[in-house]
């Protein structure tokens, strides 16, 4: 992609409509990082609340076989064994319904394998009702090899469940080659961890210190004699030289051997774990009142750790209604909320476009932009541009309508 200056403003697109047919429409090995947020196939309806700023968008998370094209089924027999090993072991342990959910989930998984760069990454949100069998049909496509973190986030402190442990958490699969793009996201350190490893302090302030020697470390160290102290250390002579003239040195009573100081002020944080618990879902002025907003903050960690500037980022399910978020320092708007087409047509069109047989080879068309390849799949598709000031990367937004939906 081409450099932009600081100031620069980049577009970033929402495609509304069958989202397979959006997918169809990216070139090969064009995408950096996707993420994406689908139904869960919990088997409920969802709606916003009528004073909600997502007031109208609905939609029913249950499936059957009338809601996907059964060639898919069989094209993909044909053409990924594993993946169909996964769906056929869902309709014999679970039933027709999760089988049919896995069918519409293979198929647009399928196309996101092939628009992903051979070094992207993918993040798929969901939780107990499906997790366990999207976790095998994420192993036939990506690889059990990619697999990175199973991922778990605490929505809520607690809830009350009826003869059952409160279901508090979602699960976030992360895939991605050895060497995908990683940037580690650190976490402030909280005040038990300040408390508990802080404990010592200084004209410079309060510090915790750290073992010099080296005699656990597996690649070995330095040995020899420094201040009349024999070890290994973990550093040349030389260098403990200077951390001692810099006064980065602790001396602990009683003859024992020293140990360096770390400063609070010097920290970079935790690293950020496989467990999210600093992240709530989406309060304040951030939430819509659609009940599966998922917080802007959570998507900002995943970005940040698998993207880097100018990568173009995929959000295939995105669910955008009302309004763009332009805080300052803030992503384009990732408001986990669906957006459907309008009125009786619009449903009839997000029905038939299910019915297309779904081309899961590489694509053998030549590479064209992504809104010419899009128009020539589908009609229903829609496209605005919105401009966005304070993000350095590029999004293709992509809103879907493969439930049946309900406005």
């Amino acid at each position: 992609m081409p450099e932009r200056s600081p100031g620069e403003a980049l577009a970033y697109t929402v495609f509304t409509g069958d989202n397979l047919h959006v997918l169809r429409g990216i070139n090969d090995d064009s995408i950096d990082l996707i993420y994406l947020d689908p139904p869960f196939n919990s088997n409920k309806s969802y709606s916003a609340p009528i004073c909600g700023k997502a007031a109208g968008a609905a939609f029913k998370d249950t499936w059957t076989l009338d809601d996907v094209d059964l060639a898919w089924h069989g094209e993909i027999a044909e053409r990924e064994s594993a993946v169909y090993a996964v769906i056929d072991a869902s309709d014999r342990s679970h039933g027709k319904g999760m089988k049919s959910y896995l069918i519409m989930m293979a198929v647009r998984l399928l196309e996101m394998r092939r628009a992903l760069k051979p070094l992207g990454s993918i993040y798929l949100h969901c939780d107990a009702a499906a997790g366990h069998y999207l976790k095998l049909l994420m192993d036939g496509i990506f690889g059990k090899d990619c697999f990175r973190n199973e991922i778990t986030w605490r929505r809520y402190g607690s809830h009350n469940d009826a003869r059952k442990y409160g279901r508090v958490s979602d699960k976030i699969l992360f895939y991605a080659p050895p060497k995908a793009t990683w940037n580690t996201q650190r976490l402030p350190l909280d005040a038990a961890t300040v408390a508990r490893n802080y404990r010592h302090e200084d004209e410079r302030g309060r510090f915790a210190t750290s073992p010099l020697h080296a005699r656990t470390l597996s690649g070995g160290g330095y040995e020899y004699t420094w201040r009349g102290i024999s070890d290994v250390w973990k550093f040349p002579k030389e260098r403990l030289d200077a951390l001692d003239a810099d006064g980065r040195i602790y001396w602990p009573p009683k003859g024992r051997v020293p140990r360096r100081k770390v400063y609070l002020d010097d920290a970079s944080g935790k690293p950020a774990s496989d467990v999210i618990t600093d992240i709530s879902i989406a309060a304040g002025k951030e939430r819509t009142g659609y009940p599966t907003q998922k917080p802007l903050a959570l998507l900002e960690r995943f970005i940040g750790a698998s993207s880097n500037q100018g990568d173009l980022v995929l959000d295939p399910f995105l669910r955008l209604r009302h309004g763009v978020d332009r805080r300052p320092q803030s992503p384009p708007p990732l408001d986990r909320h669906r957006h459907f087409p309008d009125g009786p047509q619009a449903r009839k069109d997000a029905t038939r476009t299910r019915s297309r047989r779904v081309q899961l080879g590489p694509s053998t068309t030549a590479p064209t932009s992504l809104d010419a390849r899009i128009s020539a799949n589908s009609r229903t598709t829609e496209r605005t541009s919105i401009p966005c000031t304070a993000c350095r990367r590029a999004f293709a937004l992509v809103a879907t309508s493969t439930s049946r939906s309900e406005t």
